[in-house]
């Protein structure tokens, strides 16, 4: 999360970049900050379970 952009990001990263696209929670209710943050929530759990059945 925060580099987006292969080309912007400062990062020296050699793997694999995922883009979540992921909606700015800056400035949303509180409701939609936490639908935000149960995504990303889901998102990690599946990654998590995607590395370990690897």
């Amino acid at each position: 999360m925060g580099c987006s952009a292969d080309d912007v990001c400062p990062a020296g990263w050699a793997g694999e970049n995922r883009d979540w696209n992921l909606e700015d929670p800056d400035g949303k209710s509180a409701a939609d900050v936490g639908r935000i943050r149960d995504e990303i929530q889901q998102r990690v759990i599946d990654l998590v379970d995607e590395i370990e059945s690897a």
